[in-house]
């Protein structure tokens, strides 16, 4: 949960949030600081936030001690069930499996995932199961820009400056995931409606009425998930302040002045009420980037 929020014109640590946005920089882009991204034109302020953790569930099986009243010593590898299988319970199922475990990813989609969203940036964390364990290169999931490229409300050039950046979609990283698991331990159309802890076994209820035993049950269910809600019933949505419209357009459709400009940057375009950002994202099925609005 949220436990303050520091602003950046704090007086007394104001100073504070300024330099964790520099170590950010510095970590995921390796860039000298200052922080980049920052549009001259406008007077921005950032806030960080303190988080504090309230609960963490875990299963007795793997935290009991020796020795401790009605414990027994684990003989095996534990059995893990993962509710949710979209990115995050991807590569924690892959993870896991690379340590021994036996997982098994319960998806209530009848189908495999679909693009969601549009372009993402593709941080080193992203993209380290791919291509450390997973045999990928980083051209197979990524495109990338030279520049950032801030325009006028008119579409002219306001600034710009060089700076690389790589970028995937969220089907593309989802789709090299799903390829490296094997196929019997991820179910679709299983959905996780319930679960419950006795002797250091969590029992999972299935959609299908199906129960399930485990010594691990790890939620990845989205941000509505039902598990989060059971687990941490005083935490709940709140309105950001702003909208965000994604969407996707063929590079090719893009006409020549626009491709021009959008070409080989991340592109903003700031007005009074609204920001809009471009990037290119690679589809999953080809190699041609698309354009990201």
């Amino acid at each position: 949960m949220v436990k303050r929020e520091i602003s950046e014109d704090d007086p007394a640590e104001g100073q504070r949030v300024t330099d964790q946005l520099d170590r950010i920089w510095v970590k995921y882009t390796g860039n000298e600081p200052p922080y980049g991204l920052r549009d001259p034109s406008l007077d921005e302020r950032r806030v960080l936030f303190e988080m504090q953790v309230v609960s963490v569930a875990t299963s007795a099986a793997l935290t009991r001690r020796p020795g401790a009243e009605g414990s027994q010593p684990v003989s095996r590898m534990p059995r893990v069930s993962i509710a949710g299988g979209s990115v995050g319970g991807l590569t924690t199922a892959l993870v896991l499996r690379d340590a021994g475990c036996d997982v098994q990813v319960f998806e209530r989609s009848s189908t495999a995932l679909q693009a969601r969203g549009a372009g993402i940036a593709a941080l080193d964390t992203t993209l380290d199961y791919l291509l450390k364990r997973g045999g990928f290169q980083v051209t197979d999931v990524c495109s990338s820009t030279g520049w950032i490229r801030f325009l006028n409300r008119d579409g002219s050039v306001q600034h710009e400056q060089p700076h690389r950046y790589r970028f995937s979609s969220w089907n593309t990283i989802y789709r090299s995931l799903l390829s490296l698991l094997d196929a019997g331990r991820y179910q679709l159309g299983t959905e996780v409606t319930g679960f419950a802890e006795q002797r250091g076994t969590v029992t999972v209820t299935l959609g299908t009425g199906q129960r399930v035993e485990c010594d691990l049950l790890v939620c990845a269910d989205g941000v509505g998930s039902p598990a989060r809600a059971r687990l941490l019933p005083a935490v709940r949505p709140a309105y950001s302040g702003y909208v965000a419209w994604r969407g996707t357009v063929p590079e090719q459709d893009l006409s020549p002045g626009t491709r021009k400009v959008l070409g080989d940057a991340l592109t903003t375009r700031c007005c009074r009420t609204a920001i809009s950002s471009s990037t290119r994202s690679p589809p999953w099925t080809a190699r041609s980037p698309r354009a990201t609005a």
